[in-house]
C-alpha cells in the first residue's frame, strides 16, 4: 500500500523530483549489523530503469513526468535552471537517450559502481539508458562509460541556496 501510495503522488504532482544520492559502500564496510551500518546503497544506476519499468511501462506515468521529475524540476530546485534539466539555446543539452523496450537484469556489474551488491539484484527491469550525453558528448553508450576524465564541469548555484534561503 505504501508503494503504491507514493506512485499516486508521483503522478499525481505532490513528489516534485526523483533523485538519488548513490550512497556507495561496499558489504565489507556495510558490516553485519544493519544498526550500526552505514545508511544507502548505489541508485543512481537505476534510477531511470526503475522509473521507466515502474513508472511508465507498469502505472502509465508519461515520460513528460519523467523527465520532469529527474531533470527540470531538480535543475529548479537546486537554482540551476536553464543551464541544466532542459534543452535550450545556451543550456548543457545534457540528456539520456532511452530503449523502452530493452529489458535486463540487474546486476552489480551491470551498474558500473564501486559497490559490490545491489539490493535490486536480479530484477527484470524493461527501459534501460543507450546513450548519455554531456555538455553534447558522449559519456556513456551501450552499457560502457566513454567520457573522459576530467571533462566534469563545476556549475555554481546562487548563494542564497548554501544557506537556505529561497528566492
Amino acid at each position: 500500500q505504501d508503494v503504491e501510495a507514493l506512485w499516486q503522488a508521483v503522478a499525481g504532482g505532490k513528489i516534485d523530483t526523483v533523485v538519488s544520492d548513490h550512497a556507495c559502500i561496499t558489504k565489507a564496510i556495510k558490516g553485519a549489523d544493519m544498526w550500526a551500518a552505514p545508511p544507502g546503497f548505489g541508485g543512481t544506476s537505476l534510477m531511470l530503469p526503475l522509473l521507466l519499468s515502474e513508472g511508465y511501462h507498469k502505472r502509465g506515468l508519461s515520460l513528460t513526468r519523467i523527465a520532469e521529475l529527474t531533470a527540470l524540476n531538480p535543475s529548479i530546485c537546486h537554482g540551476l535552471y536553464p543551464k541544466k534539466g532542459s534543452i535550450v539555446i545556451g543550456g548543457d543539452a545534457d540528456f539520456a537517450i532511452v530503449d523502452l523496450e530493452k529489458e535486463q537484469r540487474v546486476s552489480t556489474a551491470l551498474l558500473n559502481s564501486a559497490q559490490d551488491y545491489t539490493p535490486f539484484e536480479g530484477a527484470l527491469l524493461k527501459g534501460w539508458p543507450v546513450r548519455t550525453m554531456l555538455r553534447g558528448e558522449t559519456v556513456f553508450e551501450d552499457g560502457a562509460i566513454t567520457g573522459r576524465p576530467g571533462y566534469g564541469e563545476y556549475v555554481k548555484r546562487p548563494v542564497a541556496l548554501h544557506y537556505g534561503e529561497h528566492s
